[in-house]
This record gives structure tokens, sequence and C-alpha cells, in this order.
């Protein structure tokens, strides 16, 4: 992966002169030279049955880029239902019960982490910050969310309670940036990608306290989007669109076969697993182990979604 593709983890928290410059992780749809599908994340509900997916259509040389083209998207497995939720949002996460997402929405040119209950479609903004606030995920138990933020100077993880209230640091980069953190099913930990920018992101953890951070990966390779798996390893993508699992200690790696991609989700049974495939602009999932990928979103979803 290039220094250029690399920017889609980076969307919420740079500045549209660098987007612009800027090629993210997508294909072209063949059916149309004009424009591009871009897609952010895909996160599993708890229960199983339905997936959230951020994605946007622009330009192939993204003249037209705004951020608040980026919508967030919720699709029901068994009925392939679509509807969209809002506009303006890239990063997102389930409530432990599945009755909430939180998700980093743009404001007037910045970002801050807004709750919202699905079956009301209420709203609540956690943050107001000055700086930029994105990328929440949800502890275990529901009382905290982490998110990325830079209201400290630079890119770093903070932890704040689900209603919202005064955040606290957990990471201290000394000039890289911290992005995209995720909770361990324990709730003691999370895992995150640290930038330093030398194309070689790296797959970090650390304790709450920000007292234990260890690099996992301690490579040459460019990892990113890094989840948990129910058993307690961890998936990753590279810059190679390669995907990995490995142990919670960095060791036992392996790449997964018969898949390509940006970014990867394992259901909470471990099942299944769902995936960004950067070649074809498609989310895609599969029984594990290897089952059949089966294309569940694209640029047909997008553009038929229910308001």
């Amino acid at each position: 992966m290039t220094m250029r593709s690399r920017n889609l983890g980076r969307l919420a928290a740079v500045g549209v002169a660098t987007l612009l410059a800027a090629v993210p992780i997508v294909a072209l749809d063949e059916a149309t030279a004009d424009d591009r599908l871009s897609l952010g994340m895909v996160e599993w509900s708890p229960d199983g049955g339905k997936l959230l997916v951020s994605a946007m259509i622009t330009k192939r040389d993204w003249s037209d880029y705004t951020p608040d083209k980026w919508g967030l998207y919720l699709l029901e497995l068994d009925s392939g239902r679509t509807a969209k939720l809002t506009d303006g949002a890239l990063y997102a996460a389930w409530s432990p019960d599945g009755g909430k997402i939180a998700f980093g929405r743009h404001f007037e040119g910045n970002w801050d982490i807004v709750v919202r209950r699905l079956a009301t479609g209420d709203e609540r903004r956690l943050t107001t910050h000055a700086a930029k606030d994105s990328a929440p995920a949800w502890s275990p138990d529901g009382s905290r969310i982490a998110f990325n933020s830079e209201r400290s100077g630079a890119t770093e993880i903070w932890v704040m309670g689900a209603d919202g209230g005064e955040p606290r640091q957990i990471t201290y980069g000394d000039g890289s940036a911290s992005y995209n953190p995720v909770w361990s099913s324990d709730g003691d930990s999370l895992v995150f990608y640290l930038e330093k920018g030398d194309n070689r992101d790296q797959i970090w953890t650390t304790d709450l306290a920000g007292e234990r951070a260890v690099n996992l990966t301690a490579d040459d390779q460019h990892s990113f989007f890094p989840g948990w798996t129910p058993a307690g390893r961890i998936v990753f993508a590279r810059g190679d669109g390669s995907l990995w699992l490995m142990q919670a200690d960095g060791s036992q790696r392996r790449r997964l076969a018969g898949v390509r991609g940006s970014y990867a989700r394992y259901s909470t049974d471990g099942k299944r697993l769902a995936w960004i495939d950067p070649e074809d602009e498609r989310v895609y999932i599969r029984t594990e182990p290897q089952g059949v990928p089966l294309p569940v979103f694209g640029r047909e979803q997008v553009t038929s979604a229910e308001p």
C-alpha cells in the first residue's frame, strides 16, 4: 500500500487539501468510469444479523469530495434491506446490547462523537471540543467509549463515559498518531494502530492506564485497522491488501486465505467474517473457515438505500 492508500484510515483527522491529494483504498466500478465507491468500515451487530457500513460515491479525482459525502448504512442480512442512517459519518460502533450506535460525525469543519438510539432515531452529541474526535468504540460492559482525538495537539486515544463527560487520555505517542481503538473482550486493554509517517503503521495494544503500550507487529510492514476476534486474537489489514490473524501478544501470525481487503471484522460468535474488498468496491461475508465469499454491500445498496 502506498502513502496515498493509507489515508482512508485518516480521513476523519486531516484537512481537505490532504484528502484531495490522497487516494483511498477503493476500486472503480467498471460500469461508470467517472466516479468511485469508497468503503470506510464494516461492523457486525452483536446479534450477527446486521452490518454497519460507511460508504460514499465521489468523482475519481475527488474533486467533489466533502466529508459530508460519507454515509452510514445499516444492512439487514436476512432481508437485504439497507437504510441510510446519517451523512457525514465515517467510523461507527455498536453498543453491546445492539440498541445504540456511536459514530464520529462531521460538524461544520470538525468531527465529534454522537450516540444514536436505533429504535427512535434520537441522537446525543457527546463531544463538542474544537479538536477532531472520531472512531468511537464501546467497552464490553457499555459504560465507556474509546475514541481517537486531536485535543492534546496530536492524534491520541482517549476514553470517556458512555454518556459523555470529561475524557481521559490513554496514549502518548511522542509525535506519532494513534487511530481506531477497539476494546478487548475483558475491557482491560485496547488495540489500535500507530502511524509515524513512514508508511509502516504498526498494531499496538495498551492497558487503560496507558502504562503498558506494546508494539505487537514491530516489523517493516504497513499494518492497520485491527480488531479483536471472540477467541481473543487480533485481525488486521496490511498494505499489500492481505488480511492477517495473530495472537494477542503478536505471535502466531498467519495470512487469511481466500480474502483480500482493507478492513475485516468477525461476528460475535466467531463463525463469520466480513471484510471490505479493495478490488471491486464491495463488502463480503463468509462462514469460517474459508467459506464461499458472499457479496452483501456495494454501489447498489448505496444508491437504493431507504432514508
